[in-house]
């Protein structure tokens, strides 16, 4: 996944969602697509042997396109930093959350 400090609200491939009960809609904005809306879901995910959850949407077909060509499952957004303190050593390749 992608972790990407500017974005509003995380985003996962739709698959990921089956099964989950929606959470409600969130409208999300795009430079150069603009406004749209997406159901949201509470997420269980896990990273730097920490787990946590996360309210997630599936972003336009537009969007969604781009992730699958950068080989990713999805985005981890700003509500990440509310929860947690990370750290990335990106010349050792790594990172850290507390």
């Amino acid at each position: 996944m992608f972790l990407e400090s500017g974005a509003k609200l995380s985003y996962i491939s739709p698959g990921f969602c089956n099964g989950l009960n929606p959470q409600g809609v969130v409208q999300d904005c795009c430079p150069g697509l603009g406004f749209f809306e997406t159901q949201t879901y509470h997420v269980d995910l896990h990273t730097g042997g920490v787990q946590f959850q996360l309210r997630c949407g599936n972003l336009p077909a537009q969007l969604r396109g781009l992730l699958d060509n950068a080989g990713v499952q999805g985005i981890i957004g700003s509500d990440f930093f509310h929860r947690f303190k990370a750290c990335l050593d990106a010349s050792n390749q790594l990172f850290f959350v507390s």
